[in-house]
């Protein structure tokens, strides 16, 4: 017994690329609204210089496919830039802190690692879990002082890995709404 095949084709509609793009854009913006928003969840309590968030779209009107992307960073002020990449990558080394001018360094010290009470924590996005504060005796001394070190925080793999699959998804309803318009 034998069998067959046979295919019928189907007419394509007409594809609107400039909506495509357009929802797929406008998904892509609300996106960094929503990293902007996670980001500055966990510098909301920090005390002194802290930075703002940045948004970078691109990639959805390149002709051939391409692909679109989403960028968050730290931006504005340079020592709240500065701060947040240390603390997002940590410090791999202690690192010496001197005196600077003509007075002596002042401390307050409960033991190596556990003088201060840092409010955020490696792997979680957020702010507010110690006090922020420095903990225990104030020594006054001529000293250089070693600081032990950062350990990397990583909220934006964090967020990263939290994000990739409602982006994904969030994409493909744009591409679809986008597909559906005439």
């Amino acid at each position: 017994m034998g069998f067959q095949i046979s295919v019928k084709a189907i007419p394509a509609k007409a594809l609107n690329i400039k909506a495509v793009q357009r929802e797929v854009q406008k998904e892509l913006d609300e996106t960094g609204k929503v990293l902007q928003k996670e980001f500055a969840k966990t510098t909301s309590e920090w005390k002194g210089d802290k930075p703002t968030f940045a948004v970078t779209t691109g990639g959805v009107a390149t002709s051939g496919g391409g692909r679109a992307f989403v960028r968050c960073y730290p931006s504005g002020d340079p020592n709240g830039v500065i701060k947040w990449v240390r603390l997002d990558e940590g410090t791999k080394h202690d690192y010496p802190i001197t005196p600077h001018g003509n007075y002596p360094l002042r401390f307050l010290w409960q033991g190596r690692g556990r003088s201060y009470s840092a409010r955020t924590r490696p792997r979680q996005l957020g702010s507010g879990f110690g006090s922020g504060e420095k903990m225990g005796t104030e020594r006054k001394e001529w000293v250089g002082v070693t600081h032990p070190g950062v350990d990397p925080r990583e909220w934006s793999i964090v967020l990263g890995e939290q994000e990739i699959g409602p982006f994904a998804a969030r994409i493909w309803a744009a591409v679809q709404k986008g597909l559906a318009e005439k």
